[in-house]
């Protein structure tokens, strides 16, 4: 059990250092080509840090792989400030402040970029997603007094179709006032339950005090690949960027 654990945490920290490499290697070239695009001289491009493993020069630019994996640099022609400057045009802190700008913004843009290929890739490729079949209910709430059954599929609340989990909890903590109207799917038998849910103050992830509604159900573990179409993909993974750009912000703003 032993071996078995360390085995899986040697894994992890594999693909940790993989992903930490393909994010570095992609924000790191946005700084490397903005910076050749405006013609600012790149003095070293490296993957990592540390001792240089391997490395080869092309043109004016030396490629290098490092040692450490767990970043990367771009060396660009009067980048510090303890340099001393010949006030040349291919040196980046003689360049105006947009170009500069542009060279630093590059890399966080490209890895914005990146995500939203990846959100659009597993919504394409197919992305594991819990149907809404009840697996199980949390002690004392009105979903099971309601009689609600262990294997019921939800199909609608208050008369909107949901098909997936996420839908579902995100209509019946919206819901305010009165009962709650849900339509279950059980065993090709659909029935209609009049739920009057509880509503509990709750901390949302900002530690904000909130309101939520709730009829104590649990998913089951079964579920299902959701695919969708080319440009379907493209939205939804535009839509999941926006999310969760808007969470980070929301949470720098508590920070603040």
């Amino acid at each position: 059990m032993g071996q078995r654990r360390n085995e899986v945490n040697l894994l992890s920290l594999i693909y940790f250092i993989i992903v930490l490499s393909v994010l570095v290697l992609v924000h790191e070239f946005g700084h490397f080509i903005t910076a050749k695009r405006l013609k600012v001289h790149v003095q070293i491009f490296s993957l990592g840090f540390g001792p240089t493993l391997w490395k080869i020069k092309k043109d004016e630019t030396e490629y290098r792989i490092s040692a450490i994996p767990l970043g990367g640099y771009v060396k660009m022609a009067g980048d510090e400030p303890t340099e001393h400057l010949e006030g040349k045009p291919n040196e980046f802190l003689s360049r105006s402040v947009g170009d500069r700008f542009k060279i630093i913004f590059a890399g966080p843009a490209l890895n914005y970029i990146l995500a939203f290929l990846i959100f659009s890739a597993i919504f394409m490729f197919g992305s594991p997603t819990l149907t809404t079949e009840v697996g199980g209910f949390l002690k004392d709430y009105p979903a099971e007094k309601a009689g609600v059954l262990i294997g019921d599929k939800i199909l609608t609340v208050d008369g909107k179709s949901v098909k997936y989990w996420e839908d579902m909890t995100e209509l019946i903590h919206k819901h305010s006032g009165g009962s709650l109207k849900i339509l279950l799917d059980r065993k090709g038998v659909i029935i209609e339950k009049d739920i009057v849910p509880m509503v509990r103050k709750t901390k949302d992830i900002f530690g904000k005090e909130t309101t939520m509604t709730l009829i104590g159900v649990s998913p089951s573990q079964k579920i299902e690949s959701v695919k969708y179409n080319f440009l379907d993909s493209l939205v939804m993974g535009a839509k999941k960027l926006i999310t969760l750009t808007a969470v980070t912000l929301k949470a720098l703003w508590a920070i603040i």
